[in-house]
C-alpha cells in the first residue's frame, strides 16, 4: 500500500518552482517556433481550439475560488492528514492560475498569432505573481533572529 507524504511547505516550495520554471522555458520557444512556422491559411477548426483553451483558462481562474472556499472548509480534516492548508491552497492556486498561460502557449504552436495570445500571457502571469506574492513565505526563508546573551558578541 502507498503511503501518501504530507502536503507541507518544502513540497509547496518545490510545486511553485516547478510551476514557475515551465512557463519561463515553454514561452519563448512557443514564440520562437510560432514566428518560424508559415501563416499562409488558419484551419477551420482553430476557432474551436481557441473557444476550449477559453473555457480552460476561465476554468483555471474561478476553480481558484473554489479551491479557496473547499481548503478552508476542511482546513481541520486537512491539518489531522499532516498537511498544510495554506501550502496546498497556495500550491494549487498557482497551478491554477497558470492555465492561461498555458492555453496560449498551446495556442502559439497550433497557429494563432502572438497578438492573440498576448492577453491570455498577461492574465497568467498576473495570476502566477499574484500567488508567488501571496505565498512568498513558501519561497523566502527567513531566518528567526539569534538571541544573543549579555558577553557574546
Amino acid at each position: 500500500m502507498l503511503r501518501r507524504r504530507p502536503f507541507d511547505a518544502s513540497l509547496a516550495r518545490a510545486t511553485g518552482i516547478a510551476v514557475l520554471a515551465g512557463p519561463l522555458l515553454a514561452v519563448p520557444s512557443a514564440i520562437n517556433l510560432s514566428n518560424r512556422l508559415p501563416h499562409e491559411g488558419q484551419p477551420t477548426w482553430l476557432g474551436r481550439a481557441i473557444v476550449v483553451a477559453l473555457c480552460v483558462s476561465v476554468y483555471g481562474v474561478f476553480a481558484q475560488f473554489l479551491v479557496n472556499w473547499l481548503v478552508a472548509k476542511r482546513a481541520a480534516q486537512i491539518r489531522a492528514q499532516g498537511s498544510d492548508p495554506d501550502a496546498l491552497r497556495f500550491a494549487t492556486n498557482l497551478s491554477l492560475s497558470a492555465f492561461p498561460l498555458w492555453c496560449g502557449v498551446a495556442l502559439l504552436i497550433l497557429g494563432v498569432t502572438v497578438r492573440t495570445v498576448t492577453p491570455w500571457f498577461l492574465v497568467g502571469a498576473a495570476g502566477m505573481a499574484y500567488w508567488c506574492w501571496r505565498g512568498r513565505d513558501f519561497f523566502i526563508r527567513v531566518a528567526p533572529p539569534v538571541a544573543r546573551h549579555e558577553g557574546q558578541q
